[in-house]
């Protein structure tokens, strides 16, 4: 008996030195007394920062989405080997001109006229043995009218009737005036779009033209109107003027000063219409029969 009671007591005795252990040390907020704050040493270094991991980019697979070549437009005329007048229904004239054969004309009016008159874009049609020569007295001033969107068409080496020529004249021709432009221009690979036989003449057979339009990618123009000739240009006066000038037409002028006069007087009319002035590849054409 005074066994178990010792056992009781000395188990007693365990629990509260158990509970004794487990009070609160002073200075615990369950106490109501002060907590201990700690404060940070403002000289200390801080811990680096961790640098951030860039992930690498990620190099093209096959399931990447390829880049595309620039669709560029296809030749709205392509495959017409005649023609004499544009679309009716589009607002727009084709300006030409022949020959430039007169260099004070160039000089003194042609050059700063197409300088000033941006909206104006034309298609030339020099004479071959024109193109080097007038390149020796204005320098770089066919490259000048490439880039402000001008075009050169070919019309024969020296003016003579292509329609007394021979098939093989006439390619020998169109190379060596391809060559002509290619060499002022910087571009061995030029090629003429654009032919107009002198005197728009192809002769009794134009089966021959038509070889020729196929072989080298191009196609013969003649023109539905010349505002310098007395047949038209009496129109040009008085009301009937705007009567004379066509959507679609194809006007034929050459470097000469009586057709700077008609040629100034057409523009004029196509801005108060507000009918465009293209180029021929600008401009859908209408096969000619």
């Amino acid at each position: 008996m005074r066994t178990v009671r010792r056992l009781e007591g000395l188990a007693l005795g365990g629990i509260l030195l158990a509970l004794g252990a487990c009070r609160p040390a002073a200075g615990d907020l369950t106490t109501g007394g002060t907590p201990t704050v700690a404060v940070p040493d403002p000289t200390a270094t801080p811990p680096p920062l961790p640098t951030p991991t860039v992930s690498p980019t990620p190099s093209p697979s096959a399931t990447t989405m390829p880049i595309l070549p620039t669709a560029t437009p296809a030749d709205p005329n392509a495959g017409i080997l005649f023609a004499e007048q544009g679309d009716p229904n589009e607002p727009q004239v084709a300006i030409t001109i022949d020959d430039f054969i007169y260099s004070d004309v160039i000089q003194y009016w042609l050059i700063d006229f197409l300088r000033q008159n941006p909206d104006v874009k034309v298609t030339m049609f020099p004479v071959g043995k024109r193109v080097p020569e007038i390149e020796a007295q204005f320098p770089g001033i066919w490259r000048e009218w490439l880039a402000a969107g001008h075009e050169i068409g070919f019309h024969s080496i020296n003016h003579e009737r292509m329609d007394l020529m021979t098939p093989d004249q006439l390619r020998a021709e169109i190379a060596e005036f391809n060559r002509l432009v290619g060499e002022v221009v910087g571009d061995a690979n030029f090629r003429v779009r654009w032919a107009r036989a002198t005197y728009g003449n192809y002769g009794g057979d134009r089966t021959s033209f038509a070889h020729i339009a196929a072989e080298f990618g191009l196609t013969w123009v003649r023109w539905s109107v010349i505002p310098s000739h007395s047949s038209y240009a009496g129109h040009l006066y008085g009301m009937q003027f705007p009567d004379a000038l066509h959507n679609g037409d194809i006007a034929l002028f050459h470097v000469r000063w009586i057709d700077q006069y008609w040629l100034e007087r057409y523009v004029e009319e196509c801005r108060r219409r507000g009918v465009r002035m293209v180029t021929l590849s600008q401009m859908r054409l209408v096969p000619e029969e």
